[in-house]
């Protein structure tokens, strides 16, 4: 009679742990996605010279589109940079960057050649310097070594 009540809450066992391990591997997969940086190339960093069109002030990440002037019109480029805590923290508010500023902005531009990428560093019309933050990007030097 004893076998009777081990099997089934054995199985029952086995089922759960399974399935919270299939649930794990899933969250560790999607959370491991989310924070990969590997479509963007930092050891090629481009600079842009143009002006803020939109400012997305969200979580996970802010998101900046800058209009880039080339010949015969301008290219709107999609930046991604840290979360809104973290830019915080380097002295950004929500009116660091307002649409119609003027920019210098440095990025590890996306590895597919699309007009798009990741926030490095940035200055603005009136001269300020805002550094890297402490995100992955932007810890890498060009020849591959962690930096300051």
């Amino acid at each position: 009679m004893r076998d009777a009540f081990r099997a089934p809450l054995g199985h029952a066992w086995r089922l759960t742990a399974g399935l919270g391990a299939v649930a794990l591997a899933c969250a560790a997969s999607l959370a491991s996605a989310h924070h990969s940086f590997a479509v963007f190339d930092p050891m090629h960093p481009r600079t842009l010279a143009g002006t803020i069109k939109e400012v997305q002030w969200v979580n996970p990440h802010v998101w900046l589109v800058v209009s880039v002037p080339r010949d015969g019109g301008a290219d709107d480029w999609t930046l991604e940079a840290p979360g809104v805590a973290e830019v915080k923290r380097n002295g950004w508010s929500r009116d660091t960057f307002k649409a119609g500023d003027k920019v210098t902005i440095t990025i590890a531009p996306k590895r597919d050649g699309s007009h798009a990428g990741a926030y490095m560093s940035a200055v603005t019309a009136s001269g300020k310097t805002l550094g890297a933050t402490a995100n992955p990007i932007t810890t890498l030097t060009p020849d591959g070594a962690k930096g300051k």
